[in-house]
Formats: structure tokens, sequence, C-alpha cells
């Protein structure tokens, strides 16, 4: 079966290339450049399943891809990197949920009255 291309582009001397994706045997990702004149292709990245899954394996081909110049296969920006879990643009966002109501503290319960 033939994997769908993540993107393509031509090289400085006009010969047509696409990037795809696919599982190596053991379950980890190789991104395949692929020369489709000469149909010949390169490992640009292998990345091992234990730690690395598809989704990281297309962003290192749309990079790859945006550092040649070409275009990718579906319409729209590409997908948005991941948000972090600490801190980040949404970290501030309105949408989170709001704290709830502070109780106020007994004053002077934590202490007998001879220690105050």
């Amino acid at each position: 079966m033939r994997e769908r291309p993540i993107g393509r582009y031509r090289n400085a001397a006009g010969a047509r290339h696409e990037l795809v994706v696919c599982e190596t045997a053991d379950g980890g990702w190789h991104v395949l450049d692929r020369d489709i004149e000469r149909d010949t292709a390169h490992v640009v990245d292998a990345l091992a399943g234990d730690q690395d899954g598809r989704p990281q394996a297309e962003a290192i081909a749309r990079e790859y891809l945006a550092a040649m110049g070409g275009r990718g296969a579906e319409a729209g920006p590409p997908s948005g990197e991941p948000i972090p879990e600490q801190g980040g643009t949404d970290a501030r966002s309105h949408r989170r949920p709001r704290p709830g109501p502070r109780s106020r503290g007994a004053r002077g319960v934590a202490l007998p009255r001879a220690a105050r």
C-alpha cells in the first residue's frame, strides 16, 4: 500500500519529491523523502516507536518540507504546536474555570488563650 504524502516540493534541479511517513516493522517511524522521477528515497529521520508516534513523524516531515520550500498535501495551516502544561498563552485564558470562593480562616483558634 502506498502512503499518502505529507507534502511535495521540487529540488534545485527541478526534480519532484514527496515526503511520506511510514511505520517500520519494529513499530518505529520513518520520514522518507522520495524522488518521484528517479523512484528513489532517503530517510530524513527515524523515530523509535516506544518514544514517538506518527504525529511526531508528521511534524518532522512538515518542518523538513517547509525548509525545502514545499507545499503540504492538505489545505489550510499546519497543525499547531502542542500546548505546554505549564504557562503558555492558555495560562491566562478567560475560559479557565474560576477558583472557588475563599473561606475566611478563624482568627486566634490555633493558639491557646495563655499564649496570645
